[in-house]
């Protein structure tokens, strides 16, 4: 609860950071299985190296909208039904 009193910015990669290294340790390939310390680790490390090099990693997600700003709700979406009755 502090942690989002200080600075709730961040809140949203480490939750996903946590939420996520469970479900990694099941589906990763072995090759990325030198990821999962840094996942648990409390470090942030800057450095431009491979996942499993470095002291610390997190989880984050990137996303636009085509609207663009904050008000969340301006945003539309428009999905097109395909042949096997998925959507895209």
């Amino acid at each position: 609860v502090l942690h989002a009193q200080v600075e709730a910015g961040t809140l949203c990669p480490v939750t996903m950071t946590f939420a996520a290294t469970p479900l990694l340790l099941q589906l990763l390939p072995a090759t990325f299985h030198d990821w999962l310390l840094p996942l648990r680790s409390d470090r942030y490390d800057s450095h431009l190296l491979p996942g499993g090099q470095k002291r610390g990693l997190r989880i984050g997600m990137g996303m636009t909208e085509k609207q663009g700003g904050s008000d969340v709700l301006s945003n539309t979406t428009h999905a097109e039904r395909l042949a096997d009755d998925s959507y895209r």
